[in-house]
Order: C-alpha cells, then structure tokens, then sequence
C-alpha cells in the first residue's frame, strides 16, 4: 500500500532542518521504505510567522501496516522537532487512494495567502485522516499542502547534510570549485555563485544541519554538479528531492490586497520616486496600494530607476502588512515591462533663440519670453530607452526560493525525467556505503 507523509514546522530559528527529518526518516525506516522522491515544498515566503525558507517535505511511503508506519512517523517527529524552540510540527498521513482535491486546493491556497491551520485540523478530523501534531500544530498547513503538491512545473535540488559533531560550526566550501561546478553546469543548474559579490549560494548560513543544496532540472547534472564541489569536512549524506523551488509558483494570480497575500498586478506608471535608504516607490494607475522596490535586490532596483510614467508594467510581490506609519505595500520581487513609453510632449523650443517657450495658460498656446514667438501645441518627441519589455529579476543573492531564475525561462519544457547513473539517496556508514535498491 502507498501512502503520503506530508511534514512541515520541525525546525526553529535556532536550528534543524525539515528536510533533515526526511532524510533521517529515510535512512532508519523499519517498516516501510520511502520511493523517490521525496518532495520539497515551498510555500508563501510572505508569512510572517514562517521559520526560514518556509518548507514542507512528503514523502512516498510503501508499507505493509499503516498502523506501525505511522506510530514509528510520530517517533521520528517527536525525536528530532526543535520543540524546545517553538516548532509547531504537524504531520499528516494518508493514503494515497484518499487523496483528494482539497488538498491540491489547500496547496494553492498557502502558496498565495493565509491558511487557518485550525480549519486544516477540522478538515483532517472530518475525513478521518491521521495526523500529529506539537505547539499549536500551525505545520498542519504546510504538512497538507505539501500532500496536495500540484504543479506541471518541477525543479529538483540535491541536499548534502553535516555529520552531527559540526553542526554550527563554518562551513568548509572551496569557493573555485563552486564556481568551477557553476559554469559546467549553467544553465541547468542555477543561483550556485554571486558573482557580483563573490558569494556562495549553495550553502545556508545559520546552525542547520545541510551543508549545501544545488537546485537544477534534473536528478542527473545534481549528481554530476554534486561531484565537483570541494568541501573540507565529511558529509553524512544526500537526498535528491522533487520541488516546486524556482516555479514562481506563488505568483501566478492576481494579488489580492490583503496582508501576506503574493501575486501578481497590471497598470501604468502613475509616478516614481526614491525614498531614505534607495528604495523605489512606484504607483500605479487603477490601484489602491504603492508598490517598493527595496535597495538589496541589486538589479531590479537599477530596473525600477529606469522606469518612467506612462510605462506598462506587471508588478509581482507580496502584500505588506500596513502600520500605524505605513501603509499596505506591494514589495516587489519581479518586474515585468509590458510596454514602454517611447514619445514625450514637452514645451516647444523656440526656433530663434532656442530657448523653452512657457504656457500662456490652458489651451492658450505657448510664447517665447524672450523674443514673443508663439506657438499652439506641445511639441511630440521620440525618445530613446535603455530597456526593453521584458522580465527583470533581483540579484541572485535577493532571489526568494521560489523565484524563477532567468535561467528557466529557457529551460522549462525542454526535461523529461532523466535516467541516471547514481542513487538518489546516499547515507555515509563510516567505511561501508549503504547499498540501497533503487537506482533512477
């Protein structure tokens, strides 16, 4: 029989990992072996109340007896949750034959808003489906969403874990043989290296146990980008996993304006300007809320300092909670140029001393002060633009883990499932490798 384990809130701003817990769970699984892959699943990266990347995993369960299966799922959940730092685990177990559209419903609602995790319990208890939950069970939400994954668009990410003994110590990461893997494996591989900063992406920086994680399109260049990095500490192991990473998933509807909300809205440029700090407040024609291009995002800021009123723009982002000094705002992740004004009415220039006429007043005309000469109408100019319509991006280093890379635009549809020479799953035994049966 299969079932799906959906798990999400194990980990802490102190610590841990959710994927850890799932390549924890592969590795000591008793009564049932896991198939691959398991999913990586991002949700809103606009909730406040998320821990770091706001992920859920599932894993693919095959098993004889739910009932132990599920007891030994619990145990695992229980050992390795930062419960003492707040997680709020939650841990759905279905099978698959029971899997419904409400889940895939519960999946497209946290990729876009706010999900209730008490409803999501009321649900689950409703249906009969068996779940586990610690603190106030908040990864309910997440824990379901990540068993209604619905997406035609998939990513996969190789993540190599820490032996326990090095956990919050520096990560040893040659930086020339990032960026050696980086440029063997552009462009199906992405967001690896900041050149502009000359900072490794691949690797988190807080006390976690992952050691780094390679995104790309397929299981195979994983493998083969996985081999080229150098590190100068043991690894523990490996899990490939299935996701929605680097989708844009979160953004493929219009935003609705409420707080934490992510999506998407069309309108022309209604005015621009810089604030304190560098940012760039844009306002659209039609909407209700100012849209903020933040100074980190590096190359979407220079973006938006192009821009000018008139423009066609898609703006993509999240909804910012307003304050008693700010209001609702749109922080913007994506800008999209649909269309860019090329002419300007400006006061005519007087052919004699070349000089600005100034207006007489509404449909007055325009006169030369200094030599009288008038003229009736605003003169229409051509004017030249740096950019071009299309898709602008931050800097990788402001990529969230579900912005779409330039690199993807040309690589989506181009996979199918690749076959590959290497185990999806790899556990380090000291001086014997575990040999496990499946092979991609």
């Amino acid at each position: 029989m299969e079932y799906l384990a959906g798990i999400d809130d194990t980990d802490s701003a102190e610590g841990m990992c959710t994927t850890y817990l799932a390549y924890y769970i592969i590795s000591k699984a008793r009564n049932f072996r896991v198939k691959p892959f398991p999913r990586l699943v991002r949700l809103n990266p606009n909730i406040p109340f998320k821990t770091r990347g706001n992920a859920s995993v599932c894993l693919d369960i095959v098993t004889d007896d739910p009932d132990k299966t599920f007891d030994e799922l619990c145990g695992y959940v229980k050992e390795l949750s930062d419960i003492s730092h707040g997680a709020n685990t939650g841990l759905v177990f279905v099978s698959k034959e029971r899997v419904s559209h409400e889940f895939g419903e519960i999946y497209s609602r946290a990729l876009r808003g706010v999900v209730n995790h008490r409803k999501i319990r009321k649900f689950l208890e409703r249906k009969n489906i068996q779940h586990f939950t610690t603190g106030n069970g908040m990864g309910l939400v997440g824990a379901s969403a990540a068993v209604g994954l619905d997406s035609e668009d998939i990513t996969y990410e190789l993540i190599a874990y820490r032996k326990r003994e090095n956990w919050g110590k520096p990560r040893l990461i040659e930086t020339n043989s990032v960026v050696e893997m980086d440029r063997s494996t552009f462009p199906f591989t992405f967001n690896n290296f900041d050149y502009e900063k000359g900072r490794v992406l691949i690797a988190p920086h807080g006390p976690d146990p992952v050691l780094f994680g390679i995104r790309g399109e397929t299981p195979e260049i994983l493998l083969k980008a996985f081999k080229m990095v150098k590190v100068q500490e043991p690894i523990d192991g490996y899990v490939i996993y299935i996701s929605n990473q680097h989708t844009d998933a979160h953004l493929k509807y219009k935003i609705e304006k409420k707080s934490f909300s992510s999506g998407w809205i069309d309108g022309r440029v209604k005015n621009i300007k810089r604030i304190t700090g560098g940012h760039i407040i844009i306002e659209l024609d039609g909407t209700s809320f100012p849209a903020a291009v933040y100074s980190p995002t590096g190359d979407l800021l220079r973006i938006a300092s192009s821009l000018m009123e008139g423009d066609k723009l898609r703006l993509y982002g999240g909804m910012r909670k307003p304050s008693k000094n700010h209001p609702m705002v749109l922080n913007v992740e994506k800008i999209q140029v649909l269309a860019l004004k090329d002419k300007i009415y400006s006061n005519p220039l007087c052919p004699k001393c070349m000089h600005r006429m100034k207006s007489e007043g509404t449909g007055k005309g325009f006169e030369c002060k200094k030599c009288g000469l008038k003229r009736k109408r605003k003169t229409l100019t051509k004017i030249e633009r740096k950019l071009v319509p299309g898709i602008y991006l931050p800097s990788p280093r402001a990529h969230r883990h579900l912005t779409k890379p330039y690199a993807r635009y040309i690589n989506v549809g181009v996979f199918q499932q690749h076959e590959v020479g290497g185990a999806w799953f790899y556990k380090d035994q000291g001086q014997e490798k575990l040999q496990l049966p499946y092979q991609i």
